[in-house]
This record gives structure tokens, C-alpha cells and sequence, in this order.
């Protein structure tokens, strides 16, 4: 893992990093920040240096699309990250939870094939995402300089 020292990272908040220019994902950061009632979360693009300093690793080339950093400092993959973010939002997006009756390895493959075709399915922005002003504050990059 990096090193977190330049960066402030809020209080009791988890970090959800994304693939910034992959349509599903900035879908899935949108239907976050809609169903994060106790706003709990804050989002930064894996394209980041925000992301490389506490990642330590790039990580979109290795099919990931969302990682989460907990405020514990831990760091989720793969199906565990998206259990993780089920867990604590609202609405139809807590049945993802049902996943956790299939074993770890197969919870992984799904996510990886989901991973691996994303941008051939979903598609693709040019480049990463600029939260709209209403939601700055829902992205790491706000807390950062002030």
C-alpha cells in the first residue's frame, strides 16, 4: 500500500475508487451517492494521483473497478468491496447482499468478467469524470489543499 502522508483523507468516511472513464462505474458511483443516505462515502478516480499515493499500485489495468479504502484503513476488492458498499446503502442496491451465499472464488469470478468486459458492454468516456458542483463534496479531491 502507499503512502497516505499528503493526503487528507476525511474522517469516518470510505473511499470508493473508481475506473473514472468507465460508463458503468460513474453509473454505479451515481447510484452510490443517491442511496448513501448517512453519506458515508466519498469517490476518487483509480486514474488519480489521490489513488496511486494510497493504492501504491495502478490499479485499472489489473480489471478492477472498484476498490474500496475503509476508514479503517483497510483496503476491499473485487466482490468484497462490493459487498462492502451494499452493506450500507439504501434501496434496491442492498440486495446485492444475497451475494454472499455464493462462495468468495465465485463472487470473484463474476466480478472479474463484469471487470474484464466493461468498457466493450458499457463503454467508455474519453476521460475521467468532473463531479457537478451539487456533489463536490461526495469526492476526495474537495478535502484535499483546504
Amino acid at each position: 500500500m502507499g503512502s497516505n502522508t499528503s493526503i487528507n483523507i476525511p474522517p469516518l468516511k470510505h473511499i470508493v475508487f473508481f475506473d473514472g472513464v468507465c460508463n458503468l462505474c460513474n453509473n454505479a458511483v451515481n447510484t452510490i451517492i443517491d442511496r448513501d443516505k448517512k453519506e458515508e462515502f466519498v469517490f476518487e478516480p483509480l486514474q488519480s494521483e489521490n489513488a496511486s499515493a494510497l493504492l501504491g499500485e495502478p490499479t485499472v489495468e489489473k480489471l478492477e473497478y472498484m476498490i474500496v479504502y475503509t476508514e479503517k484503513s483497510e483496503v476491499l476488492r473485487g466482490s468484497e468491496a462490493a459487498l462492502f458498499i451494499a452493506d450500507r446503502v439504501s434501496g434496491w442496491p442492498s440486495l446485492f447482499r444475497i451475494a454472499r451465499i455464493l462462495p468468495k472464488s465465485i463472487r470473484d469470478f463474476l466480478y472479474q468478467s463484469l471487470a474484464k468486459y466493461r468498457y466493450k458492454v458499457f463503454g467508455k468516456r474519453n476521460s475521467c469524470r468532473l463531479p457537478e458542483s451539487h456533489i463536490r463534496n461526495r469526492f476526495l479531491e474537495s478535502y484535499q489543499n483546504g
